[in-house]
């Protein structure tokens, strides 16, 4: 399975003091390991070639090299994804995502994994404030204060991308949000195949929750047959542009074909 490639500005100072994160995941590992069998990875199918392999929820395909800075991977983005997974514990224990609140949550992460998705394909240079800065600061001092998740300019007076790249994903989230206002989530369960994850879900307004469940906007929560995952998971299918996984890519059924 081919890698990222690790662009050297991307990469913290050496033994990483700070302890940025580096790897960045678009779709959380955490919801990745509700997919994960007995061998403690998933299936996944890379598109270019289709091709079927195993991949831990830790693989470098889920990730993006510091694309963005700390705010938005432990600031806002940690926020939303905390709560999103609050959300989907009650849901696998029974509740039902039925509050007004509940709901907002679900949309703040539904458009967040997709402009993850979107802005990690989008190339961002650093840009030059016009010289450099009365005070020079060191790479030490620049990561001490992105780890307070405050911006900075580089001792040549760049903006560096990743800040810019949070910026405008922020932008975007928040008028995503805004577009989708007042959106209810119904929960979709089956006991009649399993569900795709693509690596984004621009498609259709479905999040993925496990094999069995899936959140879905504008719908009441419910029980659905073959015929329905079939149709989720063609969805899935023309969301995604590099690769999707499941459990088990086999149970998993599509739309046939006429």
């Amino acid at each position: 399975m081919k890698h990222l490639a690790v662009q050297k500005g991307n990469l913290p100072q050496k033994g990483n003091p700070y302890q940025l994160v580096v790897k960045q995941h678009i779709f959380p590992k955490r919801s990745i390991e509700r997919y994960c069998g007995k061998s403690g990875g998933v299936d996944i199918l890379m598109l270019r070639n289709q091709k079927r392999l195993p991949a831990r929820p830790e693989n470098n395909v889920f990730c993006v090299q510091r694309l963005w800075d700390e705010r938005a991977e432990k600031g806002y983005g940690k926020k939303i994804e905390d709560e999103f997974q609050a959300v989907v514990e009650r849901v696998l224990q029974g509740d039902h995502p039925d509050s007004v609140s509940d709901a907002q949550i679900l949309t703040n992460f539904y458009c967040l994994w997709n402009i993850r998705h979107y802005w990690s394909k989008i190339q961002i240079d650093d840009k030059n404030l016009g010289g450099k800065p009365e005070l020079q600061l060191t790479p030490d001092d620049q990561e001490s204060l992105e780890k307070a998740h405050i911006v900075c300019p580089t001792s040549s007076g760049d903006i560096p991308s990743r800040i810019l790249r949070r910026s405008r994903m922020q932008l975007n989230k928040d008028a995503a949000v805004k577009e989708m206002s007042g959106i209810e989530w119904g929960v979709f369960s089956t006991s009649e195949g399993e569900f795709l994850v693509p690596d984004n879900f621009s498609e259709a307004r479905i999040i993925s929750v496990n094999p069995e469940v899936c959140f879905a906007a504008g719908y009441k929560s419910q029980q659905i047959g073959m015929l329905s995952v079939s149709h989720i998971n063609s969805l899935a299918l023309a969301s995604a542009e590099k690769y999707v996984f499941a459990r088990d890519i086999a149970k998993c059924p599509l739309l046939t074909k006429n």
